[in-house]
């Protein structure tokens, strides 16, 4: 597995160092395509610097998995506010590190298309109804396809459904 770090912190290269072998690193201040990495490992220091990251991922059109090393204290409240993303820290063990590398690399779960459709109403903040009469569907099946959603990637509510599909607007190709 060949990790890329950009703009690491001296934390983060080191606790990257004792995890992994020096030839499976590369520590860089942006992504060079001539490599072939597994995995990006963003370092941010605010929370606000996630969303610029996902944005210039999404910008260069990448598709590779990618995890966020942080030394933000409320590591809980990332990950409420960021259900999907992953966050290693300065706390996280040596012994973990590899485990949430191998993790992140898993590819995702496969959305049907009514699946996407039903996502991305919610997430443009409309009402079920308004999506029932948008898909032609009943309720019925929009609180299947609802529910199979939240099954499927893992999530408890609507809220996180909709930030889930913000991340994914800002890393995946946009649903057309």
């Amino acid at each position: 597995m060949k990790i890329l770090l950009i703009n690491p912190s001296l934390d983060a290269v080191e606790l990257f160092k004792r995890s992994y072998t020096p030839f499976n690193l590369v520590v860089s201040k942006e992504y060079n395509p001539t490599y072939s990495y597994s995995l990006v490992v963003f370092s941010v220091s605010y929370p606000y610097q996630i969303v610029n990251y996902l944005r210039e991922w999404k910008e260069c059109g990448l598709k590779l998995p990618f995890v966020f090393f942080t030394e933000y204290q409320n590591a809980k409240l990332l990950n409420a506010i960021f259900p999907k993303l992953v966050f290693i820290t300065s706390y996280t063990s040596e012994s973990e590190v590899p485990r949430i590398c191998k993790e992140v690399t898993i590819k995702e779960p496969s959305l049907t298309v009514r699946e996407k459709e039903v996502l991305y109403g919610c997430m443009k903040g409309k009402s079920a109804i308004s999506i029932c009469e948008d898909l032609q569907i009943s309720s019925n099946t929009y609180y299947m396809h609802k529910k199979n959603l939240l099954r499927k990637l893992g999530l408890t509510s609507t809220q996180q459904l909709i930030v889930y599909g913000v991340v994914e607007l800002f890393t995946r190709t946009q649903h057309s």
